[in-house]
């Protein structure tokens, strides 16, 4: 690989990494956030805060198994990281919050006769 190759493909990366940094900032962690992050995370597979965004991207696509994936990775390159870690403990509720069925109403109480009915 050339200098300028080199160079080029550091720019990319930059470049991308920022434009994820502005989706992230707008709250928007929709398919083109995703997308963005998932070519992050190829192309540079050392950066933790793409794994992060793509973890929070598929959390808030309900893709719990993808976003628990992506924030095992983030975690790897840094144990330390605390927003990767308080979106494995959101995945977590929301898994188990899946897994709980849905709370049945009691069944209501029959009346009673009286006399007089």
């Amino acid at each position: 690989m050339t200098p300028f190759a080199l160079q080029s493909d550091v720019a990319d990366i930059a470049s991308l990494t920022q434009k994820a940094i502005d989706y992230a900032k707008r709250g928007d962690f929709g398919t083109d956030a995703r997308a963005l992050n998932e070519e992050l995370t190829r192309i540079a597979p050392d950066n933790e805060g793409a794994w992060t965004r793509l973890a929070r991207c598929c959390l808030e696509a309900g893709q719990l198994a993808d976003a628990s994936s992506a924030l095992e990775s983030a975690l790897e390159l840094n144990p330390q990281n605390n927003l990767a870690r308080s979106l494995l403990q959101e995945v977590i509720r929301r898994e188990l919050l899946a897994e709980t069925p849905d709370e049945v109403e009691p069944p209501k109480k029959k009346r009673r006769k009286t006399a007089s009915s």
